[in-house]
């Protein structure tokens, strides 16, 4: 017999060590650019600002600003943890579609949906049997 399988979102959970260990991607464009490593530097490719995080999801964002700093994905990375949005831009921007962003965007539910499987299990003592 089959057993029955609800329906799961496919995810991928999205991680950085914002603490400086790691390091966080670099721009495309710039002085400080990366070495391009095959992805497109057209100038079609730029994020352009404002961006959207999600298709009909609040009103676009400007650049992030801090004081008099404005910071600018194509020209200085992804610099802060504020600049999510911007990183998603510049996924788009480089060519992957809203079907491609689809596990990123479905990250939280499954983590729900995880978690009430998670709780809903009989959890016993190995000496219980």
């Amino acid at each position: 017999m089959k057993k029955y399988a609800p329906s799961r979102p496919v995810a991928v959970g999205f991680g950085s060590d914002l603490n400086g260990l790691a390091g966080m991607p670099r721009p495309r464009f710039g002085p400080f650019a990366c070495g391009h490593d095959g992805v497109p530097q057209s100038e079609k490719t730029r994020v352009a600002y404002p961006v959207r995080l999600h298709p009909g999801m609040g009103d676009p964002l400007p650049a992030s600003q801090i004081g008099n700093r404005v910071f600018d994905m194509n020209v200085d990375g992804y610099a802060h943890v504020g600049m999510f949005p911007d990183f998603v831009a510049e996924l788009r921007a480089i060519g992957l579609t809203e079907k491609d962003l689809e596990p990123l965007f479905n990250s939280a539910e499954a983590y729900i949906q995880l978690w009430e499987r998670a709780t809903r299990h009989r959890w016993t003592k190995p000496d219980e049997g």
